[in-house]
């Protein structure tokens, strides 16, 4: 059967996202523990562990995106990185990712480097130029004060993450 001519099916349009993405540990991006003495692959095992405690949340919303380890050599090398969602409202995610990287020698010793990092991420679908600017003004003039309480318990979970990750290794807590 011919169509006829402006008569073309047309597929539904997607509706279009509109995102915002803050940094809750500003103005440093990442939280840093640089950690040498004993087992520093202990940290391997409490951040998983770590993540979903704190942020109370589910082992499905716990990913593993990297996990490297080196046994060829002498020196044992091992790189990891998890991150947790939680879900604030239906709009806004809070995402934690954190980083290892470190070296553990025969003897049981070396070295880990711990990069945390928290975001919150909201995102808004809007389908024509009204609702967009409709949602901008619903950010800035209702939803801000929501927003910015989320990226204060975004921050505290990352802190509080790295004070779990150094009572594990014993770092004493800084004065």
């Amino acid at each position: 059967m011919a169509k006829k001519k402006g008569f073309e099916e047309s597929k539904p349009k997607k509706p279009t996202v509109l995102e915002f993405e803050d940094t809750a540990n500003a103005p440093a991006e990442w939280i840093t523990i640089n950690y040498k003495g004993k087992n520093p692959v202990l940290v391997y095992t409490v951040v998983p562990r770590a993540i979903v405690d704190i942020l109370k949340i589910s082992s499905a919303n716990l990913f593993e995106d990297h996990i490297k380890w080196d046994f060829t050599g002498d020196n044992k090398m091992f790189y990891g990185i998890w991150r947790g969602r939680d879900n604030n409202d239906r709009w806004t995610d809070t995402w934690v990712r954190v980083v290892i990287q470190g070296v553990m020698e025969p003897d049981k010793t070396g070295w880990v480097t711990v990069y945390i990092k928290a975001t919150i991420k909201t995102k808004y679908t809007y389908a024509n130029f009204i609702q967009r600017n409709l949602w901008w003004i619903f950010n800035r003039w209702f939803y801000y004060k929501a927003r910015r309480a989320y990226l204060d318990l975004a921050k505290d979970r990352a802190y509080m993450i790295r004070d779990e990750i150094r009572a594990a290794l014993g770092i004493l807590p800084e004065e």
